[in-house]
């Protein structure tokens, strides 16, 4: 194909077809930019692929979506309040232990998405550029995001006492939308992108415990990997969300 458009080009009645067949080019990637790796997978079974990280994305994104809806029922429904916990010293430690125990299965209905994309475009996809893995990573987390927090906040529908967008709704669904936007906003700002807790653990932790200086070198870079991903897809969701319920909720 380089022969036959490099022979179109030369010639002087050139047009878009050439010995029968239609000739298109785009410019080739950087080659720092090629998955060397992964060019022997078709553009077929690349297909393949990416559905079958789909249909494992989406039975993640559901049992999340479950979790984070199951939970945030509980909380609304005041559930949690009428537990007799006790006074003083010990009924606030235990209180706070119950608080506790409510927001780590809604941290880990998010966390799910975030350690499960990344990992299947990289494993399952085969992408044929980092460009494209971490473009596929983007549109997914921002997909599966909207979904995750959506089908949540109307979960609570099925409760023939809760109609959409009146007042059960608002301690129901409606806090579920306020609190992942606020949620996200501070654990993915503060937490992951500022604090950079496993940087932190592979400094402190795996660093000192390498056998190599090259491998304590790798260690103590913070590779910035599909962080543009990861920006962009937070601002996706946040302006997908504002628009759907923005309306309903001063977001």
């Amino acid at each position: 194909e380089a022969a036959h458009a490099r022979t179109a080009l030369s010639s002087p009645s050139y047009t878009r077809a050439y010995c029968g067949r239609r000739l298109a080019a785009r410019r080739a990637p950087e080659p720092s930019d090629v998955k060397w790796e992964n060019l022997e997978v078709t553009r077929r079974e690349r297909w393949r692929r990416q559905l079958a990280s789909t249909g494992v994305m989406l039975v993640v994104a559901s049992f999340g979506t479950a979790i984070i809806s199951v939970v945030c029922y509980i909380q609304g429904k005041n559930v949690l309040n009428s537990l007799t916990l006790g006074d003083g010293m010990r009924g606030t430690i235990l209180s706070l232990l119950v608080n506790l125990s409510v927001m780590l299965p809604v941290i880990l209905g998010n966390v799910m998405l975030f350690v499960s994309v990344p990992l299947l475009a990289e494993k399952l996809e085969r992408h044929t550029t980092f460009t494209g893995k971490e473009l596929a990573v983007m549109l997914k987390l921002v997909f599966f995001q909207v979904y995750n927090s959506v089908f949540a906040s109307l979960a609570f529908l099925f409760d023939p006492s809760i109609d959409l967008f009146a007042r059960p709704w608002y301690t129901t669904g409606g806090a579920l939308i306020a609190n992942i936007l606020f949620g996200d906003a501070i654990f993915i700002q503060v937490v992951l992108d500022w604090v950079r807790v496993g940087g932190l653990f592979s400094r402190l932790c795996l660093a000192p415990r390498a056998k190599t200086q090259l491998q304590m070198d790798r260690l103590y870079v913070d590779d910035a990997d599909i962080y543009l991903a990861f920006r962009v897809q937070l601002a996706g969701k946040f302006i997908i969300l504002a628009l759907m319920f923005g309306t309903a909720i001063p977001l």
